[in-house]
């Protein structure tokens, strides 16, 4: 159960983590 609840919250950093990058990307595209 432990194991199951720390891959649920690492999936979910990873998908804010992902949104991050594609809205910093996103950004930069229009700077350049």
């Amino acid at each position: 159960m432990r194991n199951n609840n720390y891959v649920k919250i690492e999936i979910k950093i990873i998908r804010k983590l992902s949104v991050h990058c594609q809205m910093y990307n996103k950004n930069l595209r229009l700077l350049i």
